[in-house]
């Protein structure tokens, strides 16, 4: 997804657009800082979703569990009870959706990998923080959030059909407020608005 990019940065002037987002606020959105891309590595191998690795004493099978990027994978070692998460599912923050490309709906991929994996009894190794147990609360709890989030987007869109995403987020609920969002917080604060009004316009139910 990154293959043909130089530089990974903040929104551009046309999404910002797309958005609603008054003029006064889009000079600290389009000052988010373009980091460069160093590049992109060759795979090792390609896996399909379900496939064993091909690893020696090992049974580690590659689930194929969307939403943080459109290609992420989780491992599960069936015999020894471990599921390596990656982004998917993390102790006590919450992965980031949509990255690595364009995706039609991270929300609802992501709502179908948590459930994918929750029911698995497995001790949870994240790529971020420390090992974890009870996937399925941790599960519940993130596809809680995600739902939460796109009822308030629900009952916006009821009420004003018409209202742009930078209208439906300044609505919603957000850690230390609305008022406290600014540049990058703010810049991800919108793109997970955009991300969950295209799953409520999806006419997928809003349960987990």
């Amino acid at each position: 997804a990154l293959a043909g990019a130089a530089t990974s940065g903040g929104p551009d002037a046309e999404t910002l657009d797309a958005w609603g987002v008054p003029g006064d606020r889009r000079p600290e959105l389009l000052a988010q800082p373009a980091l460069p891309i160093a590049g992109v590595a060759a795979p090792d191998a390609v896996l399909a979703d379900g496939e064993l690795l091909d690893i020696p004493g090992r049974r580690i099978r590659a689930l194929w569990t969307p939403g943080h990027t459109s290609g992420h994978l989780s491992f599960d070692d069936e015999d020894h009870g471990l599921l390596f998460t990656g982004d998917h599912v993390l102790p006590t923050v919450n992965p980031g959706l949509g990255l690595g490309g364009p995706a039609d709906d991270p929300i609802g991929d992501y709502l179908r990998s948590l459930r994918r994996v929750a029911d698995l009894d497995r001790l949870a190794l994240p790529g971020h923080e420390d090992p974890f147990p009870n996937l399925h609360d941790r599960c519940a709890a993130l596809a809680e959030h995600h739902l939460r989030r796109a009822r308030e987007v629900r009952d916006a869109l009821r009420a004003h059909p018409q209202a742009t995403i930078w209208e439906l987020a300044r609505g919603m609920t957000w850690t230390g407020g609305w008022s406290a969002l600014a540049g990058f917080t703010l810049a991800s604060a919108l793109a997970q608005t955009a991300m969950h009004r295209a799953f409520v316009r999806s006419g997928a139910p809003i349960a987990w």
